[in-house]
Order: C-alpha cells, then structure tokens, then sequence
C-alpha cells in the first residue's frame, strides 16, 4: 500500500505569489516566503531571518542595507524615497526598520547611533539574556549621560524603564531599549 499525503496551503509567498507549504515557508514582517525567495533587493541573495534588514517593504543583507544608508546619510534617500531632511528639523521624521524580526521605529537617528546602542545593550546585558533589568539600565544609562548627576539619571532609569517595559516584567529586551534610546537622543538634542 501507499500512503497519499495531500498537503494544503492558504499562504500565498510574499515574492512569486505561489502557495506556501510549512516545510518551505518563512515569515518575516508578518509576511511569508519560501526561504528561496526570500532575497536581499539588491544583490538578489538569499536572506535568513537574523540576517536581513526591511524598510518600506522591501529587504535587504546587511551589508546592502549599511551601504545604502551610507550612500546618502539616511534611510530616505539611500534607498530611493523622497528626502525627508526638512522633517527632521521639525523632529518629525519617523523610520521604521525591521530588527530581530519585529518592526522599529528610530526617530531620527543614525546607523551609527543606533549600533552603537546595541553594543552598549549587549554590554550591559551581564547574563546575556537579550534583556536588562532597571540596575543594569541605570548603568548603562550612566554611561550615555556622564554629564548629568547621578540623581538626575537615576530619576531618569526609573522613569524611562517603566514606561519600556509595558508587560511589567521587570526588564526590558533590546527592541524596547532601542525605542527607548532614540527617544532619549531626540529629547537630549532638543535642549
């Protein structure tokens, strides 16, 4: 005897348009692939979910994405949008970019700023479990704002942590410190 195994898809790839079945598929930005259609907009290679980066949906490698972004100094123009810079003035600007597979916005920061920022994360993250608690971000808060007291930035943590961490847990993972800390340059650039 043999066995027929029929197996159906309602999932449509986000690339080719063809169904979808669980053993191909990936999703990323809610949207799924076959994982070979998942493919960097420039150079056309294949892309993994750690190692790709979105904006105005399209995807891109790293590499492309950094090299794009330096090409003009920001995420509109590098990547063929209109030029938002008269935004930025206004503090308006607002750029979504997908990180660790979840959709972020970064108010007007730069790529450098921003990985920055990771590494100041993982260097403060001391056990290493891609989140920090509020003695670990008064540390690191320290860190970034050397030039105000000790007080200030204490009342600072606690304020900027609670509202980070909406589930309540006690600490905050990367994609929560990052919104945090674009919204704390913007704030200290406007002073």
């Amino acid at each position: 005897l043999t066995a027929v195994v029929i197996m159906a898809s309602s999932d449509k790839c986000f690339a080719c348009g063809k169904a979808v079945y669980a053993l191909e598929k990936i999703s990323a930005d809610k949207r799924d692939f076959h994982k070979t259609c998942f493919k960097c907009t420039v150079c056309n290679n294949t892309l993994k979910l750690g190692t790709y980066a979105a904006l105005s949906g399209k995807y891109y490698c790293k590499p492309h994405f950094k090299q794009l972004f330096a090409l003009k100094g920001n995420y509109s123009e590098g990547f063929g949008e209109e030029k938002r810079s008269a935004n930025w003035q206004e503090g308006q600007a607002q750029e979504k970019v997908t990180f660790k597979n979840k959709e972020v916005t970064f108010k007007g920061l730069t790529l450098e700023q921003v990985e920055d920022a990771q590494q100041k994360f993982k260097q403060y993250d001391a056990d290493g479990s891609g989140s920090i608690d509020l003695a670990e971000f008064t540390k690191l808060m320290e860190d970034i704002f050397p030039k105000k007291g000790k007080i200030i930035v204490k009342s600072l943590s606690e304020m900027h942590f609670k509202a980070a961490d909406k589930d309540g847990s006690g600490s905050i993972d990367e994609v929560e410190f990052l919104k945090t800390y674009s919204d704390l340059m913007m704030k200290d650039e406007e002073k």
